[in-house]
């Protein structure tokens, strides 16, 4: 499929080999360093390469060389060292438009500078927790919180023991943080979690 795209025309295509099944971690570290580089001005080449470190670089991903070596970039002949997203820097970002008014900007806790989106713990001595390690195939569940908390002050996930409620809300708000620039709505994120008093009756908000 790759070859068609570069036999049409496409100057870039990036594309795995057919004879090789590609693993799940792979493709996240790949996909996400890759157009990590181009967004910030780094040539398709460069990008590229540095997709194919980062696989090589994934912790607990057996044969990690030979996974990266499933990469290709075509045609293998073609100019690929121009970079795709050639944007001016932007010295002064506009002020938001979200949350003005009357409404006070609250202190961020800890080190964490004025006006910066940071993840904090505030019960347990971690202040940063960090994200789950192979988290996959919660986007939905992901894209409905968040849809959630745009609109509403409070938002509880229920679940049974085990099922993954801290993993999502941990998941979430890194997710948020990563886009702290776009998401004008969210101001600060404290992660806290819920000392179990029932374990029949667990919730993490």
């Amino acid at each position: 499929a790759g070859e068609t795209f570069a036999a049409a025309g496409v100057p870039h295509v990036v594309c795995c080999r057919q004879e090789f099944e590609l693993k799940d971690a792979a493709a996240l570290a790949f996909t996400r360093q890759f157009y990590l580089a181009l967004a910030v001005g780094h040539t398709v080449q460069e990008s590229f390469e540095l997709g194919c470190k980062a696989v090589r670089a994934t912790p607990n991903l057996r044969d990690a060389e030979r996974e990266m070596e499933k990469f290709i970039l075509l045609p293998k002949d073609g100019n690929h060292n121009v970079p795709i997203f050639d944007a001016k820097p932007v010295l002064h970002w506009p002020r938001s438009l979200h949350g003005s008014g009357n409404r006070s900007k609250a202190k961020v806790a800890g080190n964490a500078r004025s006006g910066e989106l940071g993840v904090r713990n505030m019960i347990q001595e971690d202040p940063s927790p960090s994200p789950p390690q192979f988290f996959l195939g919660r986007e939905v569940d992901m894209y409905i919180v968040l849809n959630l908390l745009l609109v509403k002050r409070l938002v509880s996930v229920v679940g049974d023991v085990g099922v993954g409620r801290s993993s999502l809300v941990c998941a979430l708000c890194h997710y948020i943080n990563e886009r702290k620039t776009t998401m004008n709505q969210i101001k600060h994120i404290y992660f806290v979690k819920v000392k179990q008093r029932n374990p029949n009756q667990n919730r993490v908000r």
